[in-house]
């Protein structure tokens, strides 16, 4: 159920971050300016979202989530270069484009936190779960 909740708020983020930013973001028809949100980035940042939380849940596997610190180890590998990336490219972009490098940024040290619960939750359930030391 929590993986659910955290694409989800992901999702919702996201939404939230990219219209605050298409909203209150300067157009310049010309192209003249950096820093410019340019007709369709809004509908453009969406998509990519969708299409990132979609490989997100994909390598997660979300429906059979149960302590598996690899797949976040996975994630957050694949997601860190990615945010760099984004980060570098999106330097003199607009403000829509800075809120997505912002929103990879935040699922990254989502990832990063959610390696450290699953790997102490996973230990502590193999703790749990071997058997008594027999008395000697």
């Amino acid at each position: 159920m929590v993986p659910y909740l955290w694409m989800a708020a992901a999702a919702v983020a996201l939404v939230g971050m990219l219209v605050q930013a298409w909203q209150g973001g300067p157009f310049d028809p010309a192209g003249r300016e950096r820093m410019a949100n340019y007709p369709g980035d809004l509908r453009t940042f969406l998509v990519r979202g969708a299409v990132e939380l979609l490989v997100l849940a994909l390598v997660l596997r979300v429906w059979s989530y149960r302590h598996a610190p690899g797949r976040a180890a996975l994630a957050l590998v694949l997601c860190l270069p990615w945010a760099a990336l984004n980060s570098i490219l999106c330097m003199h972009c607009g403000p829509i484009g800075g809120a997505h490098a912002v929103w990879l940024l935040l699922v990254a040290a989502g990832l990063l936190i959610a390696v450290i619960v699953s790997t102490i939750a996973q230990v502590r359930s193999r703790r749990t779960a071997s058997p008594a030391d027999p008395i000697g």
